[in-house]
């Protein structure tokens, strides 16, 4: 009965000292996992801070894109705007002597009928372009 005791007793530390090296192998794993989620969490937060740079420089980008088609915009517009006066210069020039300019200018916008006038001489280029721009105004 002795021998039966000092064998449960030799079982017994076998037992225990297979629990204790599964615990440390467990906590080996468990820190290991650990770790893995902070590197991982200090990864996920370094890439959302570079996304939130990148939508940032979008918008700035964005922005910088609306400017400048609205300033070619505007810029089409006064061009347009100043091949009308040439031209009704040109058309006046050709068919009146100078000194009886007092005939009235439409502008010649393509497809639509501007109600530009001028009774005064075509050399006053403000007074052409004034009903021309607000006539332009009112499609903006």
């Amino acid at each position: 009965m002795q021998q039966a005791l000092m064998q449960r007793s030799v079982n017994l530390r076998t037992v225990l000292q297979d629990v204790r090296n599964e615990f440390n192998q467990l906590r080996l794993a468990i820190s290991e996992i650990a770790a893995g989620n902070s590197d991982l969490s200090a990864r996920t937060e370094s890439q959302a801070a570079s996304l939130e740079e990148t939508a940032t420089s979008m918008e700035q980008i964005n922005g910088t894109v609306k400017q400048s088609a609205d300033a070619a915009e505007r810029g089409a517009r006064l061009a347009h705007e100043t091949s009308q006066v040439t031209l009704l210069g040109t058309r006046r020039a050709k068919r009146e002597p100078r000194g009886e300019q007092r005939q009235q200018t439409r502008c010649l916008l393509p497809g639509t009928s501007c109600p530009a006038t001028n009774a005064g001489r075509i050399g006053g280029t403000e007074r052409v372009l004034a009903p021309c721009n607000q006539w332009l105004a009112s499609w903006r």
